[in-house]
């Protein structure tokens, strides 16, 4: 099966709730600009607005259109399970093991003889996780548009939702061709398009192995539990009916697991898609610089205003990337030491270990991948800088002037910028993703390891 298929299916309710009927708002988008987020914001009522003199259904239509997101099955669902499994975890954690709503909620890791809290901690971390991602993208309606505004970024070079074909005459409709795109060469945008079919192709193998792998561990759990010691007269004693509940339960923790990392995986990929493209964009932007043989006044106006636009489009995304990063780094760090505390410190059967083997990798991966793609954009800009320097030793060549003045100006802010490393993703602190941040990630997994290594086996 192709991409563009195996995609609509696992994507559908993205597609339902983001991207159905979304293309006619947004066009052709070169830059990442606030005046044109602000404008499509507010693009359906402006369409809707008649005469402009009746000022009380515009409102009445401005608040319709607000929380139109939420009138969707779609997102009633998902906005069920995440809070379901948000409070289920959060219960579970205080609750005897032998309790009855221990059973009701599915929590009977403690009749395979593992001390219980451990893994439930786990899935109280995914649900907070899932929980956040949806309301990043649904708590807020800048947000929302935000995220559809760069969706619609990344697939003006190729959306995944359509085939190949589909996708030159989506060009051709909107009077575009591969070479307008971003100004970028025919080989460049070539390898963004290799790059988001394997981003997506990956996107797919872990919701679909998550979802799959999640299910039948949980039929495997359930079903390897002795009826009698998980209140059996609950279900009347049937075995038919706690069968029913055995397969019901792990199926219900599936479909909140193909929700959760459908969503969480989608964000990851956008976000590796939308810094290639600023990669992309940067290292044009370098070739300019290179090419430069004398001071020439009207290039390097072009260049020091395209390289003012890409600053521009970084800051503006890390407004909707920073609260995902903080939050996501976050909660992995804790996923990936609370995983890798139950594989060595507590003892559970060889085939849970090999599962919260597979759970601590996952977060681990994650924040590895994130941290790598925002440092390798900051090193990308961070090589600008010998540039500007030589430049700056042509001007020591030429005349002066007041138009040469502006521009040397102009360069040595644009140098100021980039060594004092502000241009790139940040967390919500304003504390930036590079290089260094890995060596910050780790060792805060590290010392975080080793205090809840210390507290749970005190406790």
């Amino acid at each position: 099966m192709h991409l563009d298929r195996i995609l609509r299916i696992i994507n559908y309710p993205l597609i339902e709730m983001l991207l159905k009927d979304n293309n006619d708002n947004i066009g052709y988008i070169d830059k990442m600009k606030k005046s044109e987020l602000k404008k499509l914001k507010y693009n359906d009522d402006n369409d809707d607005d008649g005469d402009g003199n009746d000022t009380n259904n515009n409102n009445i239509q401005q608040k319709q259109q607000h929380y139109r997101r939420f009138q969707n099955v779609q997102f009633l669902l998902q906005t069920f399970i995440f809070i379901f499994w948000f409070i289920r975890g959060f219960i579970v954690l205080f609750l005897d093991d032998c309790s009855i709503t221990a059973t009701i909620l599915g929590s009977i890791f403690n009749l395979l003889k593992i001390v219980r809290i451990y893994p439930e901690l786990v899935a109280f971390h995914f649900a907070i996780k899932d929980f956040l991602c949806h309301f990043i993208i649904f708590g807020n309606y800048k947000r929302y548009r935000f995220y559809q505004y760069i969706i619609s970024y990344c697939h003006q070079i190729y959306n995944p939702h359509l085939n190949d074909e589909q996708n030159i005459i989506s060009l051709s409709e909107r009077k575009l061709s591969p070479k307008t795109i971003f100004n970028l060469d025919q080989k460049e945008l070539y390898r963004l398009i290799l790059f988001i079919k394997q981003r997506f192709y990956g996107h797919c193998h872990i919701v679909c192995g998550t979802s799959i792998l999640v299910g039948l561990t949980g039929n495997l759990v359930f079903f390897s539990v002795n009826p009698m010691d998980n209140h059996f007269y609950l279900f009347g004693h049937s075995y038919t009916l706690y069968s029913i509940y055995c397969l019901f339960y792990p199926c219900f923790c599936a479909i909140w697991s193909y929700y959760g990392f459908m969503w969480t995986s989608n964000l990851l990929t956008y976000f590796c898609i939308v810094c290639r493209i600023l990669q992309a964009k940067s290292f044009k932007n370098e070739l300019q610089i290179k090419n430069l043989k004398r001071f020439l006044t009207h290039r390097l106006r072009s260049h020091l205003s395209d390289q003012s636009d890409l600053f521009d489009e970084i800051r503006m995304l890390n407004e909707f990337w920073c609260s995902y990063l903080s939050i996501t780094i976050t909660v992995y760090i804790v996923l990936s030491c609370l995983s890798l505390y139950i594989i060595t410190f507590t003892n559970v059967l060889i085939s849970m270990k090999i599962f919260f083997t597979v759970i601590f990798i996952q977060p681990v991966t994650i924040i590895l991948l994130l941290t790598i793609t925002s440092a390798n954009l900051c090193f990308q800009i961070f090589r600008l800088n010998k540039r500007y320097y030589s430049i700056l030793a042509m001007r020591q060549n030429n005349s002066g002037g007041r138009q040469n003045l502006r521009l040397k100006f102009k360069v040595m802010s644009t140098l100021e910028l980039i060594n004092s490393n502000t241009i790139g993703f940040t967390l919500n602190n304003q504390k930036i993703i590079d290089y260094k941040a890995i060596g910050m990630v780790i060792a805060n997994t590290t010392t975080l390891f080793v205090l809840v290594g210390q507290n749970l086996r005190n406790n």
